[in-house]
């Protein structure tokens, strides 16, 4: 059984016992895309006299630092680190009905507040990246940027924020502008890449036998969403048009076989916004590649079973038996819900493709009888 405890950093300082007794829950929800945030839902009481105990503390006010962290075994990881944006209150007469919530947003939160128009002429987007994340005051450096292969110094108009700019540059690619919490509480680290195309270092998530550790699987798939992608740009010089057909078969797959054979993938065309000489290849690429996650997956992992901190952008291995589910898949929103005696992770998933069912299934993840007995240990750190 995995041995579980969180970790409270308000500000620069770690939580005393005293403001650690008081949370009563830590929901975390990271996602793909998407500014991750944390609500901390802490005991608010009255003292002797009637007077509200804890209303006017220093970390209620906005854009205070907090960092949340997970232990499993021994191992830490963090999974958030930002400001506060917003503070519920819930106030009663009757006892243990009244909390003070805390709402906090990642660094990304900060590079979303300023909106300006921005020209940059011939730049890059791993150049640009840099520079915009360089604008957090608590930055660590270096960033992880992934200069693209087809990045061209051109013209940058900025219309709007830092992030949103970033975003639409990231997902014209089919990639990802986001900030990861740093290594030290109140850091944080830019992020300008592609999906892993690494093999998982995360431990299998296992549906069936001994090993299982994953509860309420729930899987849909959209064949009506993959697309082949056509490009067609004007050739610079003899003016003669240039026509690119991009497949989601031309990447590579998760697993075996596409979740969509390519004669039956709608044919899409480029925006014409898109067909910009110097990207339409890399946009038409984007958007196939973009469509092609047609399995979606959620479920929930059983407590106490499973010794890892699971969070998106990270590929994980799926074990269903011999099922075509099998393999791996990208991970796109976990959320972690942490209370002083239980630590849950619930998960979202998708992939293009599934495997062969014609090959063995892996014996550690096949089919035998279900261990439903599992007792959690949880403790503060």
């Amino acid at each position: 059984m995995a041995d579980t405890g969180f970790r409270l950093w308000l500000g620069s300082a770690p939580a005393t016992l005293e403001e650690l007794a008081r949370v009563e829950e830590i929901v975390v929800e990271q996602e793909m895309d998407v500014s991750w945030e944390a609500r901390i839902r802490l005991a608010l009481c009255l003292d002797e006299a009637g007077h509200w105990k804890h209303d006017k503390d220093e970390f209620n006010e906005p854009f205070t630092r907090i960092r949340v962290e997970m232990v499993v075994d021994g191992s830490v990881t963090p999974l958030i680190d930002g400001s506060v944006a917003s503070v519920d209150t819930a106030m009663d007469a009757r006892p243990g009905r009244s909390s003070l919530t805390l709402v906090v947003q990642d660094d990304r939160f900060l590079l979303d507040r300023v909106e300006a128009v921005d020209v940059r002429e011939q730049a890059s987007e791993a150049a640009l990246a840099a520079e915009l994340f360089d604008e957090l005051p608590q930055a660590e450096t270096p960033h992880r940027i992934q200069p693209p292969d087809n990045d061209p110094p051109r013209n940058l108009v900025r219309r709007g924020s830092p992030m949103a700019f970033l975003s639409s540059l990231a997902r014209a690619r089919h990639w990802h502008a986001y900030v990861l919490p740093g290594s030290t509480p109140g850091s944080s680290i830019g992020c300008y890449l592609p999906d892993p195309t690494e093999p998982p270092l995360l431990p299998p998530l296992t549906l069936m036998g001994s090993g299982r550790n994953l509860d309420e699987v729930q899987v849909t798939r959209d064949g009506a969403g993959p697309q082949s992608t056509q490009a067609h740009t004007l050739r610079d010089g003899d003016g003669q048009v240039e026509s690119q057909d991009t497949a989601q078969q031309e990447a590579a797959l998760l697993r075996d076989f596409p979740a969509v054979p390519l004669d039956r993938q709608a044919t899409r065309l480029l925006p014409p916004e898109e067909n910009h000489p110097d990207t339409a290849a890399a946009h038409a690429a984007g958007r196939a590649a973009r469509s092609a996650g047609a399995y979606r997956l959620s479920g929930k992992v059983v407590p106490g079973c499973y010794s890892a901190v699971l969070s998106p952008y990270q590929r994980i291995t799926l074990r269903a038996g011999d099922s075509p589910l099998s393999g791996d898949w990208l991970l796109t929103k976990v959320t972690h819900r942490i209370t002083p005696s239980l630590y849950t992770q619930d998960i979202e998933a998708r992939s293009d493709s599934q495997a062969d069912t014609a090959t063995p299934p892996d014996p550690a993840g096949g089919a035998g009888g279900l261990s439903l007995g599992f007792s959690a240990s949880f403790s503060l750190v």
